[in-house]
């Protein structure tokens, strides 16, 4: 494997191992032609593939980087496409080399072109999400499959086609089992983990299947933020009464007490704290759990300021506020980055945390 650099106007070296190299088919996907020059701006990111909204924009911006600094790996997979009749091609597998490259700005790239044989155009997106586990599954990725990405994609189809399998199949565990099968499951988790898999898309959590918007902080201050007119964002809020601080959770544990300081500072100033949580984690559960850690390693750090002052004043015994007291004096508050938690794409969101 070699990686070469290459500029926006010019196509990346490719080896004849990725020209040649067997490609997979599918019962709803076929292989029409490998290796097609095309247009960079023919490929679409097709909002009705239910793959979109899992994209990982972090995870685009790493690969984003690394083409631009180390180059384009010659035995890289090529991004799958299907024909549709059109001067477009939607993506069915590798959506987050497409997003980098018209980040990029290149102009054209090699892809594998399919066709869907399917008879339901309405399935397509279904067929393809499955057929992108399978070729993800199949190599060795850089993103790697996860469990709630697979539970997610089970419940959110159940819950909005009423199959996961195929149309008018039932959610039983054979059928669940042939889903994971076809999607290649087996070939990343042991038994015991689909079996948990399984018995998590039949009894999914309030969390399973929900959609995530991943931000990144820039986002979070320059686009949502400058929509709630100075009630949530970064400096002086709501007329000079609160001061806002826009934090990550993804590792809130060398974070947390950082924030505790930055309270402080707010209130000494005069000012009430809003400290506004966000994540780049693709999982719900982890974007919830990390939001309550982090403040629970705020709390954490405010109770071990409360005994080290003590330990300044022997005849004093400052007792330090309740969980739920120390909650009442500041503001902890995150993006509604979940669907369903919040009721427009301009909202704040309260996590309770105690």
């Amino acid at each position: 494997m070699a990686k070469y650099r290459f500029l926006p106007t010019t196509l990346p070296k490719i080896s004849k191992y990725a020209r040649d190299r067997e490609r997979p088919n599918t019962k709803y996907f076929r292989l029409r032609r490998s290796a097609v020059e095309v247009y960079v701006d023919q490929l679409l990111l097709d909002e009705n593939d239910p793959r979109i909204e899992d994209m990982d924009w972090s995870h685009v911006d790493d690969i984003f980087t690394n083409l631009l600094e180390a180059g384009a790996d010659e035995d890289g997979k090529l991004p799958a496409v299907v024909d549709i009749g059109t001067d477009e091609y939607p993506v069915i597998d590798n959506h987050h080399l497409i997003a980098a490259l018209q980040k990029l700005g290149q102009e054209k790239w090699y892809v594998d072109v399919y066709e869907y044989t399917g008879i339901d155009s309405e399935f397509m997106w279904d067929a393809a999400t499955d057929f992108g586990f399978s070729i993800n599954n199949s190599h060795n990725p850089t993103k790697k499959t996860t469990i709630a990405s697979v539970v997610g994609a089970g419940v959110k189809r159940w819950r909005e086609k009423g199959y996961i399998y195929e149309p008018g199949t039932p959610l039983d565990s054979a059928h669940i089992d042939m889903w994971l099968r076809l999607t290649k499951q087996h070939e990343v988790f042991a038994p015991t983990t689909l079996t948990k898999i399984t018995n998590q898309i039949l009894n999914p959590t309030v969390l399973a299947g929900k959609k995530i918007r991943n931000l990144s902080t820039k986002q979070v201050r320059e686009e949502v933020f400058n929509t709630t007119d100075n009630y949530y964002g970064s400096g002086l809020l709501r007329n000079g009464s609160a001061y806002g601080f826009v934090v990550g959770t993804n590792t809130y544990d060398a974070d947390a007490p950082k924030w505790w300081n930055s309270v402080q500072n707010a209130i000494e100033d005069g000012y009430l704290p809003v400290i506004q949580t966000y994540s780049t984690r693709d999982t719900p559960e982890l974007i919830v759990k990390n939001h309550k850690k982090g403040f629970d390693k705020m709390y954490e750090s405010f109770v071990k300021t409360t005994k080290i002052i003590s330990s300044f004043y022997p005849n004093i015994s400052i007792e330090p506020l309740s969980k739920k007291e120390f909650y009442n004096r500041v503001e902890y508050v995150a993006m509604g980055q979940l669907d369903g938690e919040y009721s427009d794409e301009n909202t704040v969101i309260e996590r309770t945390v105690i």
